[in-house]
Order: structure tokens, then C-alpha cells, then sequence
């Protein structure tokens, strides 16, 4: 004999929320996505076959000077691998002969646009000299913004050896680089694509979370029994949905980091207010570890985006609160140095991993203690690129007690 067993109210809401979430927003996130990628492999493709085919070194550097694509030639004829190259300048890499070639290749291209023929002399990593011929061409952004330089490096010929007549160096370095043109232009594409995706997704999804948000205070309002049982079960679902809605934020804010859409609205602000918001939002979203505020009264204003703070604030004290163990404290700190606020948060977690400090903000890394641990891996990211919006500086160290600390600086209210 068979016993019917009566669905509970939170039952069937979670059952709801399962249903909007991953039976509306799930497959157009994968259509899109899909398109993405592949047209992000196939610029890949492209760009990995014209490296391995090429005798010819490419670098591509950002406006600012620093390296962010360091082809197998490259290692070949300076001898640095790309993991050594890859965020530094060309100074930084080769010294005063490679600052110097940026800065004249910078003046070059403001003035005509395109930089063609120009000799140089660097010197390698075991101290040879190396002289070259250097042609280097823009590169756009998703939205048609300088995004720096593609720079094509050929070895010259030393006298004495077979040389190659000027008419065959322009020619190969015309199809190199208009290869490279195709390539960039694809992934360009490619990047437009998935920032309307990520605008697409965004709006989409935020939608629904409102409503159901909206629904489920509603049928919490009205629930008759109003046990701590459906309390509890009511109050994970909204934590869960402000754990999406903070997810869809993290996303957007990377998306227009990389398009170029972060847009400042700086003013005096007070950093004691917006630690204190930061923390409020925190609590909001989950049960965190308690936390103490470290300011003292007198702490000047700063010259800053306030939401922007308050963002790299929740996202350093979301991070903190995840490793740092049960019955501890995070500590939350500001002080003021030379015309900058330096901001400090500090765990009692396992610490930073053994690796650079340098690359835990990188996009989408992972270090070994999070395994288990939920994210994505886009807070750290966000906190440097809109640190660094502001004109300052964001680190990590291990403390001498154990845990790790998280500062950044944010200038001074003149």
C-alpha cells in the first residue's frame, strides 16, 4: 500500500527557483557561449599556427609598455620564455636599450599610425647582442579603443652573412603582419561577442532573481505557520539568491573591465563608511566570521569611487571570511602614508600559496586551499583592476602570525 506524502511550501519554492534558474537561463547561456568559444578557439588557432610557422618574433605590448603576448621566436632569438616576459616591460626585460625602443615606437606610432624598418640592438639573456628590425602595427580593443601595439621582430644579419634584400624583409614582414591583422580582428570579435553575452546574461538573469527575491518575501510574509523551520528554509533561499546576484555583479564587473567600460565617479569619500557598508553587505549574504575595524578618527577622505571601494572591499572581506577558520576574527584597518590611504585586510587562514603573490590576481586563479571552497575566481581580478583605476597599488603578504594580509592604496582627497 502506497503512502502519499504531502510536498512542504519550502519544498516546492526551492523546487521553483531550480526550475527558473537552470530550465530559462541555462541554455541560452550555453547557445551563447558556445559561439563564443568557438570563435575564440578559431583566433587561436590562427594566431598558435602563424607563431609555430613564422621565423619572425612577436610581441604584443599594452599602452602601457608592458608585455602581454611573447611569441616562441621571441624566446628563440632573446632567449626569455613567456612566463618570463609576460607583464613586464620591454626596460624591465632588457634594460635601457629595450625602454628605449618602446618609447620610440610609441612616438612613431602616435605620429604616422604604423612603424615599419626601424634598426635596433638588444641584448639577450646569456648578455649577446642581438640587432633587429623591428615593424610593429595598432591593436583595437572589443570596442575599437587602443589596446597598445603588435610588434614584428626579425633578426639582422651580421656582415659577412647571406643578407636579404630590403624589398624581401618589408614583404614578409607586410604578410606577417597582415596575418596578424586577420587574427586580431577575429578575436576581437570574438571578445565583442562574449561582453554582449555577458550583458545579455546579466540582465537576463538579474531579472528573474528579482521577481522570485520579491515572490518569496511575499509567501514569507504570508506563511501561516511561521516556524523555525520554514524561517530557516526561507532565509537560505534568499541568502542564495544574493549569492547569484553577487556572482552576476562579479561577472559584469570583469566584462567591462576588459571592454573598457569602467567608468570612475570619484569624489571625497569617507573609507571608515565604506568599510562599514562593506561589512553590512557581507553579513547580508552569508553568516560571516566577526569582524574588527581598525581607523583611526582622523583619517583623511579619499579621492575615490565609492561603490568601487565598497566592491574590492566586500570582494577582500568575502575572500578573508572563506579561509579564515571558526571562532577568529577578520581585521579591517586604514591608515594614512605619503598623499595615498593604505586599506589592510587580514585572515587567519593557511596563508598565500607558494607562488607569486603577483599571479593570485590573475583572472580565474585557483590556488590549491580552494579546493572546496566556493568562487570563481574573479574577486582578486576585479579588486587590482579597479584598484589600479584609481591610481594605486593592491598586494598580498603572509603576516608574521600566521594569515595573509591584503592591502591597497587609494589617493588622498586634495
Amino acid at each position: 500500500m502506497g503512502v502519499l506524502v504531502e510536498e512542504s511550501g519550502s519544498g516546492r519554492i526551492e523546487h521553483a527557483v531550480d526550475m527558473i534558474l537552470f530550465g530559462v537561463v541555462s541554455p541560452a547561456l550555453t547557445y551563447w557561449g558556445w559561439t563564443v568559444v568557438a570563435r575564440a578557439r578559431q583566433a587561436e588557432r590562427l594566431l598558435a599556427a602563424i607563431d609555430v610557422a613564422s621565423p619572425d618574433a612577436f610581441i604584443r605590448l599594452d599602452p602601457e609598455g608592458r608585455i602581454g603576448f611573447w611569441s616562441r621566436q621571441a624566446k628563440v632569438l632573446l632567449g626569455y620564455s613567456a612566463r618570463q616576459a609576460n607583464g613586464r616591460t620591454l626596460g624591465e626585460l632588457l634594460g635601457p636599450q629595450g625602454e628605449a625602443v618602446w618609447l620610440r615606437l610609441r612616438d612613431m606610432m602616435r605620429a604616422s599610425g604604423l612603424v615599419r624598418g626601424q634598426q635596433a640592438l638588444f641584448h639577450t639573456r646569456s648578455g649577446l647582442e642581438a640587432p633587429v628590425e623591428l615593424c610593429a602595427s595598432p591593436v583595437r580593443d572589443g570596442v575599437g579603443r587602443s589596446g597598445g601595439m603588435l610588434v614584428v621582430v626579425r633578426a639582422v644579419r651580421r656582415r659577412g652573412e647571406r643578407k636579404e634584400t630590403i624589398d624581401d624583409l618589408r614583404q614578409r614582414l607586410t604578410e606577417n603582419v597582415q596575418q596578424l591583422a586577420r587574427a586580431n580582428a577575429e578575436r576581437e570579435r570574438a571578445e565583442s561577442m562574449r561582453y554582449e553575452l555577458v550583458s545579455f546574461a546579466s540582465h537576463e538573469i538579474r531579472g528573474p532573481l528579482g521577481h522570485i527575491r520579491a515572490a518569496t518575501e511575499l509567501m514569507y510574509s504570508g506563511c501561516r505557520e511561521n516556524s523555525p523551520t520554514c524561517q530557516r528554509m526561507f532565509g537560505l533561499i534568499n541568502r542564495q539568491l544574493r549569492h547569484v546576484d553577487e556572482l552576476v555583479r562579479s561577472v559584469l564587473s570583469a566584462a567591462n573591465i576588459e571592454a573598457g567600460k569602467l567608468v570612475l565617479h570619484r569624489e571625497p569619500m569617507s573609507v571608515m563608511a565604506a568599510m562599514q557598508e562593506a561589512v553590512q553587505a557581507m553579513k547580508a549574504v552569508r553568516e560571516c566570521r566577526p569582524v574588527r575595524l581598525a581607523v583611526s578618527a582622523d583619517l583623511p577622505p579619499a579621492d575615490a569611487d565609492r561603490e568601487q571601494v565598497v566592491a574590492v572591499l566586500r570582494n577582500l572581506l568575502g575572500n578573508a571570511d572563506k579561509y579564515t577558520p571558526p571562532g577568529t576574527e577578520i581585521v579591517l584597518a586604514a591608515e594614512e602614508s605619503t598623499g595615498f590611504l593604505t586599506v589592510r585586510v587580514r585572515d587567519h587562514g593557511p596563508g598565500l600559496p607558494h607562488v607569486s603573490p603577483e599571479r593570485i590576481f590573475d583572472k580565474c586563479y585557483r590556488g590549491p586551499a580552494a579546493r572546496g571552497v566556493e568562487g570563481y575566481g574573479l574577486g582578486l581580478y576585479i579588486c587590482r583592476q579597479a584598484v589600479a583605476a584609481h591610481g594605486g597599488q593592491i598586494w598580498a603578504e603572509n603576516h608574521p602570525r600566521g594569515g595573509a594580509v591584503f592591502s591597497f592604496t587609494l589617493p588622498i582627497a586634495q
